[in-house]
């Protein structure tokens, strides 16, 4: 999944029911500008990358008619952008 059609490149919250989904606490920005080398290493497709805010939990979810539903990820990056040699 890319972002790139979501329009502000900094700090934007992702709407629910982008791409069919219920984002919780998650916004998305471009790290291009940003010399920093945790942020490449998370960027593996398109120029904008989804976090949490202020350390705080963050979830993805399908909610169908009134409840949420299981949905599968066949694979997903995850990367800690501050924090070094994490195990």
């Amino acid at each position: 999944m890319i972002f790139e059609d979501l329009i502000n490149n900094n700090n934007l919250k992702i709407p629910n029911r982008y791409k069919n989904l219920e984002w919780n606490n998650s916004y998305v920005f471009s790290p291009l500008s940003i010399v920093h080398p945790g942020y490449f290493s998370a960027l593996t497709s398109g120029e904008k990358l989804p976090f949490n805010d202020n350390q705080d939990l963050m979830s993805i979810s399908v909610r169908l008619n009134s409840s949420f539903e299981i949905f599968n990820v066949n694979s997903f990056v995850a990367a800690a952008i501050w924090n070094n040699d994490l195990i």
